[in-house]
């Protein structure tokens, strides 16, 4: 989170909204709490977790931030997803594994390096492409027929011991 507050103020001198919801350090929730009076009218925090008002906002906005450093599997991106909101994740983990960008199948948007200049670049990247609102919906449309289900993951390791019994 501390890379999306070094990165927010350029982002949102161009126009961006940011909507935080959450808790943890001190000082960081400080932070947001000053960007959001330096923005009243494009930022908004809510300190503390609830959770049917996070997937309130999820289903309500354009696109999700999750600039993890780690992050092992992750649900947030895959309820995202099916809401059509695209993600912004950092390429690690179960991020890597489930948003891509730059294919023909894109349903988000990536950035590898933990620094607020790949996160910048990103979430520039987003902006533009909201801006083209055909490619904005194609994206979308992508997002909400990920099949992250045991089904699909059950199939593709079928096929794999399928393939590696026949080579054997």
């Amino acid at each position: 989170m501390d890379l999306v507050l070094q990165a927010m103020p350029a982002m949102l001198e161009k126009g961006a909204r940011l909507v935080v919801l959450g808790s943890g350090d001190k000082h960081l929730e400080s932070a947001y709490l000053a960007l959001q009076e330096n923005y009243p009218d494009q930022v908004s925090v809510r300190i503390g977790y609830f959770e049917d008002y996070s997937h309130r906002i999820q289903a309500g906005i354009d696109a999700l931030l999750i600039p993890s450093r780690f992050e092992p599997c992750g649900l947030t991106q895959l309820y995202a997803l099916k809401y059509g909101t695209l993600p912004i994740v950092r390429q690690t983990g179960g991020l890597a594994d489930t948003v891509f960008e730059g294919t023909d199948n894109a349903n988000g948007f990536v950035f590898s390096k933990a620094t607020s200049e790949e996160l910048e670049a990103a979430i520039e990247r987003c902006m533009t492409c909201f801006d083209d609102k055909e490619h904005w919906q194609a994206r979308q449309i992508n997002a909400m027929r990920c099949d992250h289900s045991w089904e699909a993951v059950t199939d593709q390791w079928t096929a794999l011991y399928q393939s590696l019994i026949e080579n054997a």
